[in-house]
């Protein structure tokens, strides 16, 4: 196995998007190789936040995310150092040291979270990312045609993590068949 080409997918769920205020709450990692081929198991980790981190959480989170996983924060034993470690086994069995690239949407911001909590993975991961997000408003702008059938792999989301990831990869497949391939 070419462990140089593999891409790293995270999504997290957080309290806020402004990583010195807020803290993760769930994180799911799947690791693919260059063709969107999932890579071993799918891994989905949800991290203790005490009720003063909680009742932190701004707004929109309290309003959209999956009131389950907020029962699952609360219920959870997992650290986010124990997250982090757990996390860095599947990456290094999986990519070569600065070879895996970040992927996901709006992943920029994850690894902000990811610079502040869990600074190991971005250490070992390259520095460029994949951000599918991009993608996604080029299409807009570019071939607005096909702006309905990305907005549909988005309906019922229930904002969790490996859901997220899940999408993120069927939508950047999206884009290699109607883009990329000849």
């Amino acid at each position: 196995m070419d462990k140089g080409q593999n891409l790293v997918w995270v999504d997290m769920e957080m309290t806020g998007l402004e990583p010195d205020k807020h803290r993760i709450l769930e994180i799911a990692i799947v690791i693919t190789n260059s063709d969107l081929k999932v890579l071993g198991k799918p891994v989905e980790l949800v991290v203790h936040q005490p009720k003063t981190v909680l009742t932190k959480m701004n707004k929109w989170c309290r309003e959209n995310l999956d009131p389950d996983l907020l029962k699952k924060v609360s219920e959870s034993k997992l650290t986010v150092r124990e997250a982090e470690k757990e996390i860095m086994k599947i990456i290094s069995k999986y990519c070569d040291v600065k070879k895996g690239l970040l992927a996901g949407n709006s992943i920029h911001n994850d690894r902000l979270f990811l610079d502040k909590y869990m600074p190991r993975i971005t250490n070992y991961l390259h520095y460029r990312l994949i951000d599918v997000t991009t993608l996604k408003e080029l299409t807009k702008r570019w071939r607005p045609e096909l702006r309905g059938v990305v907005e549909k792999m988005k309906e019922d989301k229930k904002h969790r993590a490996m859901e997220d990831i899940m999408m993120s990869i069927a939508e950047l497949r999206f884009y290699r068949k109607v883009i990329f391939e000849k």
